[in-house]
């Protein structure tokens, strides 16, 4: 029967492309000792010239090339890196047949077992398994070696390096389901019935196989054979269908049996029960309800924790994103860890799966298009195969703004991926960002796709809409407004300017100009119900594509999230929430801490969700903006002093509803450690995030504060990463302190292995009043 192993432990890895390595007799004791998932670049140091690229980026509307700097973070994951691992396997398997799955190593990977080359993948992203069955010798040493390489200016945001998400080794009989190979369908819904289909994928003809269905309880609510073939059809008389607000999932089970009626392999799966249609005048609906994407673009970078995916890590990302209402994730702009897809499942996230960013036109010298005409089919079939059992996934998206759009022949690229698709899912439609409306609509690419989605094109969602009859539509990528936590510009005006600072005005009106302002992505979706919703640009900051400051090192990490690189809110996370969520909502903006501002206008803005808000300073009103239809009121002549800022909503009656204060803070005097966690389990891979706040006498955060903090860890956990959110600091994530950013950072403890206990992790800077903060590791049951 089956045996899988993840293999996460037992790793050496050393920089470059060590010749010999593959060899069993191979020396690698000098080589650092590592876990998978692992990111080799991470941990810096930052530099200039890191994948410095030349170029001119086509969708920016540059039309010369330049030099680039921190365009892919500014990190060193170009080169070569190599893993080497030891395979534990019985005698007892004898006889059987082997499997490794890779969840993605970046990039150009080639897997050697026992010296010989057994497989491996250029496309960083792409899942993909290996039948090592030739080389394993059961009883005996195996060797596992995995080389990986980043070309130079392959990628247009941070890739990571190495073995970036999980392995798995997999021990089955000879006739087996191969991996990825269970496929469970809703066939149909009618009523409160749901008809099922179990689809197998085995290694030779499938003579009978036994499933069972069981519910999140695991109640046991259908049982059967199917025989004579590998499709079972399994029907339901009542259901729980899986949505966003109540994400009910179900378990099968599936028995292969050969000829003689004996077991040889059992595999289960996860999987929802849920309908979902696109219309073109009525939208989008999930179990016959109405709904829209109220969505963020994701980069797959866990910021200071790079590259190498981490559940506890992805879960928080998930978890803050819900807090300000977004219901779905597209993965901008290639497959996603398995990990994520199983969270969104759990959490009630719709996905929008993306498999690539380009086609055969490049973006950058050595991207995806060196590989497109050999590898396009299968890296997008196997990205279907893998991800289809998913219910969050509702989309597959063919591509992002690929330059095709502005062929004669782009046409044909995208009906031959479509097509690959649906023979291999029939049940999804395609989508893809188009960021070149026109072109795409007239060179008829945008007819061979079943959803179009629009990039920055709020302004031209009628029309597109007349031309592209019988099309449903949304906004695949909007806004991408810049700002950096806690900046804030005068005078306060809606153009893009470029700061010594290298920062950007969170006042949030500030964009490129291919971009919009976020009021107008909200005014046209809010005039054409019939749109879809739309993907912000982006959830959170990401390594690379410093826009729009491309040629000043030391940018290297986004300015477009919602969230920081640390996680922690922009400003704008409570305008968003102020749409997205019924709770109520009362943000004022800027902080009141302008001691060069007395006695000049100083603009407030506030972000919320009550119809009515009074403003006072220092007691004194500022007068009352009502919202009669604008997404944010404004108070642009209140004169600088320090003080306390006043927010108050009222109803109609004049009663108060909400209120929100802003305080001119005294100097910083203490640190303190807000924990988002106090438990956390005792795995080696859990992860507890703490912030750090630097604040006055009073407690309020000193909102410029900069002191740099040192940490101390005493106990069973590491420090996994230390940031503060800077787009522009070089302080690398993997030292014991930092210089606070805006009065803020952000700590990041890991859990030991079986090491249960107490950890204290304490906070000092020069003259503040330290801090420490107690947590616990669980044992693991």
């Amino acid at each position: 029967m089956r045996k899988s192993v993840r293999c996460r432990d037992g790793w050496r890895f050393r920089r470059g492309g060590n010749p010999g390595a593959e060899a069993p007799g191979f020396d690698d004791a000098g080589w650092e000792s590592v876990v998978v998932p692992h990111d080799w670049a991470i941990r810096g140091p930052f530099g200039k010239f890191e994948d410095a690229q030349f170029t001119r980026i086509v969708n920016d509307g540059e039309v010369v090339s330049s030099g680039h700097y921190g365009r892919t973070g500014g990190l060193p994951h170009v080169g070569q890196g190599t893993y080497r691992r030891q395979l534990h396997v019985d005698a007892a398997e004898a006889g059987k047949r082997f499997y490794l799955v890779f969840e993605g190593v970046m990039s150009h990977s080639a897997v050697y077992i026992n010296g010989h080359l057994a497989g491996g993948r250029p496309y960083g992203y792409s899942s993909f398994a290996v039948e090592a069955t030739p080389w394993i010798m059961p009883g005996g040493k195996n060797l596992l070696c995995v080389r990986a390489e980043n070309l130079p200016a392959q990628s247009r945001w941070y890739p990571g390096a190495g073995i970036i998400r999980d392995v798995h080794f997999i021990a089955v009989d000879p006739l087996h389901v191969v991996p990825w190979g269970l496929w469970v369908r809703t066939a149909a819904i009618r009523g409160q019935r749901a008809d099922l289909a179990l689809g197998v994928t085995a290694s030779g003809p499938v003579e009978a196989f036994d499933y069972a269905i069981a519910d999140a309880a695991g109640r046991e609510v259908a049982r059967g054979r199917a025989s004579g073939g590998a499709v079972a059809t399994v029907g339901l008389e009542t259901f729980a269908a899986w949505d966003i607000e109540t994400p009910h999932l179900y378990t099968a089970t599936v028995t292969l049996r050969n000829g003689r009626g004996e077991a040889t392999d059992t595999v289960r799966q996860r999987f929802g029960i849920r309908e979902i249609r696109f219309d073109a005048a009525r939208g989008m609906s999930l179990n016959g309800r109405p709904i829209v994407f109220r969505g963020v673009c994701q980069h797959h970078d866990l910021g200071p924790l790079g590259a190498a995916f981490s559940l506890s890590a992805a879960r928080r990302q998930l978890s803050i994103l819900r807090s300000i209402g977004v219901n779905a994730i597209r993965t901008a702009h290639n497959p996603p860890a398995p990990g994520l897809l199983d969270l969104c499942d759990e959490m009630g996230f719709l996905v929008l799966d993306e498999a690539f960013d380009c086609w055969q036109i490049a973006k950058v010298e050595n991207d995806y298009h060196r590989h497109f005409n050999d590898w396009a089919e299968r890296d997008l079939v196997d990205l279907v195969v893998r991800d289809r059992n998913h219910p969050c996934v509702v989309l597959w998206s063919i591509g992002n703004e690929m330059l095709e759009q502005n062929t004669d022949e782009g046409w044909r690229v995208a009906a031959r991926l479509r097509d690959i698709v649906h023979r291999t899912d029939p049940d999804r439609p395609v989508t893809a960002g188009l960021s070149f409306g026109d072109a795409a609509i007239d060179k008829g690419m945008a007819a061979e796709i079943d959803v179009p989605g629009f990039n920055y094109k709020p302004r031209r969602y009628q029309e597109y809409h007349d031309r592209l009859p019988g099309r449903p539509i949304y906004g695949s990528e909007t806004a991408s407004v810049v700002s950096s936590r806690g900046e804030y510009a005068f005078p306060v005006v809606d153009r893009l300017a470029l700061r010594p600072s290298l920062q950007m005005s969170s006042y949030d009106v500030e964009y490129p100009s291919w971009a919009t302002s976020i009021e107008e992505e909200f005014m046209y979706q809010d005039r054409h119900p019939w749109i879809m919703g739309e993907f912000v640009w982006s959830g959170f900051d990401y390594l690379g594509e410093p826009s729009p400051y491309n040629h000043h090192w030391p940018a290297h990490a986004s300015y477009f999230g919602i969230f920081d690189l640390c996680g922690l809110p922009k400003d704008r996370a409570y305008l968003y929430k102020s749409r997205w969520t019924k709770e109520p909502v009362l943000h004022l903006l800027p902080h009141w801490n302008w001691p060069n501002r007395a006695g000049l206008a100083t603009p407030v803005h506030c972000y919320t969700s009550h119809e009515t808000v009074e403003l006072y300073l220092n007691g004194v009103s500022q007068g009352v903006r009502s919202r009669r239809g604008a997404y944010r009121l404004v108070w642009n002549d209140v004169v600088y002093a320090p003080g306390e800022l006043r927010a108050v909503a009222r109803a109609a009656d004049g009663s108060i509803l909400q209120e929100a204060v802003v305080r001119t803070t005294g100097e910083p005097a203490a640190i303190r450690l807000d924990p988002e966690q106090t438990e956390i389990s005792a795995d080696g891979e859990s992860l507890a995030f703490i912030r750090v706040l630097l604040v006055d006498p009073r407690g309020d955060v000193h909102p410029t504060a900069s002191h740099r903090v040192a940490f101390t860890v005493e106990g069973p956990a590491d420090l996994a990463a230390v940031a503060n959110g800077d787009s522009t600091s070089l302080e690398t994530f993997d030292q014991d302190h930092i210089r606070v950013f805006n009065g803020q950072a952000l700590v990041v403890l890991r859990s030991r292995v079986g090491a249960a206990g107490t950890v204290r992790l304490a906070a000092a800077a020069d003259h503040l009043v330290s801090a420490s903060v107690t947590l616990r590791m669980a044992a693991v049951s």
